[in-house]
């Protein structure tokens, strides 16, 4: 005869139970139709309440996060006259402010809420990332919109005051609970896969390139290329640090691809080539014009041009890590990247008769590891290839032998050695040697320096 053996109840079953308990005694004396309400839920809440769903964590400072998202909720008293103010300012833009959003990168919902006779306010939002740095993202690129908001509310210093953030935290309200469908998707994440979707559904019209094209599908990512020379090495020594602290976070932050430093054929860094991720050219104008070789004006402009990626070879990539380059005397034998900046003839004619042997080239260079990005400009008026070449003699041999340069489809390519001081794996859509999505790589590579980084030898 079997013996029925009792299982002794969970310490998490107990504690279910008992806020089952004291939710049935706090609904003893609510209307009728919540008690019903509530006996008829209980099964399916208690069951929920088993699964354990991922914990609400905190923003930072104050707030909640689920996963990479993370909700603002502020109610604010008014001051006089700023109800009207900002409800002309809403009605402008017709209560629509996706531009001025759109420009902080991270938003997911921004509401605005009057209520008490217009007395007080309901500002929420969701946003990616931590609290401070949302914050500081108000403050370096939508400054003077929030101003334009915020004075009508009471007391308010202005958003570059340092109680500004005190100001915040102190009239936020922390959700006791809240709900995001996709957590652990960013707002880049999201417009990059819409744009995917897009991408995929294009091929299915007959718009995606063919068998002999770069890569098998179409990744319209949308990247730019931040392609600049330096005007000042005496300021870009001065600046190097805070340039590196400012491009981690743009990495950080899924803003930065990729990026490092240009160099002549006698070894010195002569400028920069940074690969942003941004929802508009005006974002990506915005991550030049901050990064503190900018501001120290060390740098003889800056090109930003929309880039469409077509394929990226992320172990090559990887491989390129700026310190495995450093030379210690002697030539340099180890493979190194190439990047060949080039710009089309002003006559098209020849650009989709040539195309396709150009693709197949390509592929050919990817076949044998020789190629570790490529992609044309959104404008079709050029491109960026970089090679994977011990010298530069070898690069330019794969320059001449593309078809685009034997049939005059280059009318100018700059050939240049790229150091990789900074990779985000995660942003370089497919690897050209196994066609596998670079999340299978999830390193994120920080901006670090050796002795050049110091100001020697900049």
């Amino acid at each position: 005869m079997a013996t029925a053996t009792a299982t002794k109840p969970s310490e998490q079953d107990e504690s279910i139970e008992k806020k089952i308990q004291q939710l049935r005694e706090l609904f003893a004396d609510a209307p009728e139709l919540g008690k019903k309400a509530l006996e008829n839920a209980l099964h399916e809440l208690k069951s929920q309440a088993s699964e354990l769903p991922p914990a609400v964590e905190s923003a930072g400072r104050v707030g909640a996060r689920l996963g990479k998202v993370s909700e603002l909720t502020i109610i604010v008293p008014l001051a006089p006259g700023g109800a009207k103010r900002l409800r002309a300012f809403l009605r402008l833009l017709r209560g629509n402010l996706s531009q001025g959003a759109d420009k902080v990168g991270t938003l997911h919902t921004m509401r605005f809420v009057f209520f008490d006779n217009d007395t007080r306010l309901l500002f929420a939002t969701a946003f990616d990332g931590d609290w401070d740095t949302y914050i500081d993202d108000f403050v370096a690129k939508i400054p003077d919109y929030l101003d334009i908001i915020d004075s009508a509310w009471d007391g308010w210093p202005g958003i570059r005051h340092p109680g500004a953030k005190d100001y915040l935290a102190k009239h936020q309200i922390t959700a006791e609970g809240w709900y995001i469908a996709y957590p652990d998707l960013t707002v880049a994440e999201i417009k990059r896969l819409q744009r995917v979707g897009k991408a995929v559904d294009d091929s299915r019209g007959g718009i995606a390139p063919p068998d002999g094209a770069l890569i098998d599908g179409i990744i319209g990512d949308m990247k730019f290329i931040n392609f600049v020379k330096y005007r000042d090495l005496n300021r870009i020594a001065s600046a190097r640090p805070a340039h590196f602290v400012y491009a981690d976070r743009l990495r950080a932050q899924g803003k930065l691809a990729i990026g490092g430093p240009l160099m002549d054929d006698q070894g010195r860094r002569i400028g920069l080539l940074f690969v942003y991720e941004a929802v508009s050219r005006d974002e990506a104008l915005v991550f030049a014009q901050e990064d503190p070789f900018t501001v120290a004006n060390a740098l003889s402009g800056y090109e930003i041009t929309e880039w469409h990626l077509r394929g990226a070879n992320v172990d090559l990539l990887i491989q390129a890590n700026r310190a495995a380059h450093q030379k210690s005397g002697g030539e340099n034998t180890q493979s190194r990247l190439f990047a060949n900046y080039a710009k089309y003839a002003a006559d098209k004619s020849r650009l989709a008769t040539v195309r396709p042997a150009h693709w197949e080239y390509d592929r050919t260079l990817k076949n044998a590891g020789k190629l570790a990005l490529a992609g044309p400009f959104a404008d079709d008026e050029g491109a960026l290839f970089v090679y994977n070449a011990v010298r530069k003699e070898e690069a330019m041999s794969y320059l001449k032998q593309d078809p685009f340069a034997l049939e005059g489809v280059f009318a100018d390519c700059e050939l240049l050695e790229w150091l990789i001081e900074g990779l985000n794996p995660d942003l370089l859509a497919i690897d050209l040697s196994s066609g596998k999505t670079a999340a299978l790589w999830p390193q994120h590579h920080s901006f670090r320096g050796g002795p050049a980084d110091r100001g020697e030898n900049p």
